[in-house]
């Protein structure tokens, strides 16, 4: 599938167009919200193919363009092996007019660190964040998620189950 992702600001859309050929990567759809941020969904269909794009060349290159003493570090490392599909979720908030960032304050995993960046960076907000879809809903006429997309069905409930009216 080849789409002009021109209208994001770079360096997204060659990040897109290579998660749209990439092994593992089963669906990716972008937006922008109303107050400006863009915001890449992209499915993987297990743990191990979300990890073999983060350590990928592309996405590699891409962080390195800005953040060269960035080091990859253990991607997934709170994610049980049989958990998959993966939505990973990209979001980005552009700097808008002149300006841009050459430091930024690099959370993960409880802690944070300063990075300079040797290439201002175009975003004054970034993070990535993981989700497992759950079985349920309702679509008619499509859905959003990729036609590919395969949902576990939970197991069976055994117990009583309650309803509680909030009023």
């Amino acid at each position: 599938m080849t789409t002009n992702y021109t209208a994001l600001p770079e360096p997204l859309p060659a990040l897109v167009e290579a998660l749209h050929g990439f092994g593992g990567c089963i669906g990716v759809r972008t937006c922008t919200s109303s107050d400006g941020m863009i915001a890449v969904f992209a499915w993987f269909e297990s743990k191990q193919a979300a990890e073999r794009w983060y350590f990928s060349k592309t996405h590699w290159s891409t962080i390195n363009t800005y953040f060269p003493d960035l080091k990859p570090g253990i991607p997934l490392k709170h994610v049980p092996s049989d958990v998959g599909p993966i939505l990973v979720i990209a979001s980005f908030t552009p700097i808008n007019g002149q300006g841009s960032n050459s430091s930024i304050e690099w959370k993960q995993d409880g802690a944070s660190r300063t990075l300079d960046a040797s290439k201002p960076f175009p975003f004054k907000q970034a993070s990535i964040e993981l989700y497992a879809p759950i079985f349920g809903g309702v679509s008619f006429g499509g859905h959003f998620g990729p036609n590919d997309l395969k949902v576990r069905k939970p197991h069976k409930y055994r117990g009583r189950i309650t309803v509680e009216s909030i009023s």
